[in-house]
């Protein structure tokens, strides 16, 4: 049986980004990660994570040239996207929950579909994210993505 989810007591987030990314997005960003580690229910944690008391989550802000190569080299998808996860490998002692790679440029283009700002679309690609590095999946069956989904929109009404 699994114990009781017991949050973090803190989320660090590396920022790797070209340029000068603003420090007000990053914070919003930053907002966006924490709400969603703090609204995964206890079965999304992987029995390392749970014990942590601290995770290290790895942002990075890439092109769509950069990303699109990202997405065609590891999910053989040859175009550009809005935000790939690489969840980190079970490691005792790690605190890293893996890493969010996301495309503002492919973002700016989703405003309209999806109805956001920039910066909540910003939030919403992370906080998508980070549910993907927890187990979430939209892509194998409609069950899958309506829960997924639904988790996604709770935090985001949260922020």
């Amino acid at each position: 049986m699994v114990g009781p989810l017991k949050t973090p007591r803190k989320i660090l987030l590396d920022w790797s980004a070209p340029g000068a990314f603003p420090v007000a997005m990053r914070r919003r960003m930053a907002r966006a990660a924490k709400a969603a580690i703090a609204a995964l229910p206890a079965k999304s944690w992987n029995s390392v994570a749970r014990k942590r008391p601290r995770l290290e989550l790895s942002v990075s802000i890439l092109s769509s040239a950069q990303i699109r190569k990202v997405n065609r080299q590891f999910r053989g998808k040859d175009k550009a996207t809005d935000v790939l996860s690489f969840p980190a490998p079970e490691v005792p002692g790690s605190f890293a929950a893996g890493d969010l790679l996301i495309c503002p440029a492919v973002a700016k283009t989703q405003l309209k579909d999806f109805g956001t700002t920039y910066p909540e679309e910003l939030e919403r690609l992370v906080v998508h994210g980070v549910l993907h590095l927890f187990g979430y999946d939209h892509e194998t069956n409609a069950r899958d993505a309506k829960r997924m989904f639904a988790l996604q929109e709770k935090i985001l009404r949260s922020l």
